[in-house]
């Protein structure tokens, strides 16, 4: 009985975003996740529909479950995504910063995940008039002195031979 219910209430939400009515498609897309609250896609779309009506604190909140549901399921890749995305609407928002470092880091992104520890130097001295923690301040150098990923040496070199290795 549901999912004809999600597929109306889906086809309805779709029907107000074109018609730029966001206030009552996210009403319909609420009424899906009542019944799958951990649905990624349709809490992204909840996320980008309070993001067009410049409700940030409100598109964090779900785009947050979407992060964390990624994740929970080791989606790095979309978890970064997601978090870049927060990041975009509380730029100075450090725990996030932090994570987003940490999750590039164990992705084997190096440059972005000292980027991302860049902007958290950046955060708290600019937001609280403090520098980094001795540990932050490690796990920096830890990563620029890392001459590339774990994840990276696991990979088989394209393109060698059987014979060469």
């Amino acid at each position: 009985m549901f999912f004809k219910n999600k597929n109306k209430f889906l086809r309805a939400a779709e029907k107000y975003a074109l018609q730029g009515r966001f206030e009552q498609a996210i009403a319909q897309y609420l009424k899906v996740i009542q019944e799958t609250p951990d649905d990624p896609n349709t809490l992204s779309v909840i996320g980008d529909l309070y993001t067009r009506l410049s409700q940030p604190k409100e598109a964090v909140r779900y785009y947050t479950r979407v992060a964390e549901y990624y994740r929970n399921f080791n989606y790095l890749p979309k978890a970064i995504a997601i978090y870049r995305k927060i990041i975009q609407l509380e730029p100075s928002n450090f725990d996030l910063a932090l994570m987003l470092a940490n999750l590039c880091d164990e992705e084997g992104q190096k440059s972005d995940a000292l980027r991302q520890y860049q902007e958290c130097a950046r955060i708290l001295d600019k937001e609280l008039g403090i520098e980094p923690a001795a540990e932050t301040k490690n796990l920096y150098e830890a990563i620029r002195l890392r001459k590339s990923s774990p994840l990276i040496n696991q990979k088989p070199n394209a393109g060698q031979d059987s014979e060469n290795t």
